[in-house]
């Protein structure tokens, strides 16, 4: 599954709300998708692992140094920054200001334990939509 699949099935799975795919030159290392739902706006970095039964999944193909710079720099402005990463039959979503630092070098059990959501590819637990909706919409702090 590429990140444009992730997304697909993502879509299908998040609350109702404003939407925006970006792939951007322009902007070095704005995140995948810009979002609102319910007057509430953030963003969200999509990322696949390259290697996903590696101990160390992001390795190689994590956050870029200049998604790195754009993603602290809009959580030192008080900015909304999750990201959904799939390995293999998981998909985790983290709140970035927890995990960016050291995104790349966190071992697969310590992504597991920081994730706020984990999911299996296959299935969508009752909730989910709100569970979701929760998480994206919480006041940041």
């Amino acid at each position: 599954m590429s990140e444009a699949s992730l997304w697909a099935w993502l879509r299908e799975r998040l609350p109702e709300g404003r939407y925006s795919r970006i792939e951007s030159e322009t902007s070095p290392g704005f995140p995948d998708v810009d979002y609102t739902i319910s007057g509430i706006s953030g963003t969200i970095e999509l990322k696949k692992s390259r290697s996903p039964t590696s101990n160390l999944p992001f390795r190689r193909g994590g956050l870029r140094d200049t998604q790195l710079r754009w993603i602290e720099d809009e959580i030192e402005q008080g900015g909304r920054v999750f990201i959904i990463a799939q390995m293999g039959e998981w998909i985790h979503l983290f709140n970035a200001s927890d995990v960016y630092e050291n995104f790349n070098s966190m071992t697969m059990i310590e992504l597991h334990k920081a994730a706020l959501v984990n999911l299996r590819l296959r299935g969508s637990p009752d909730g989910l939509k709100e569970k979701f909706k929760g998480i994206l919409t919480a006041p940041n702090g």
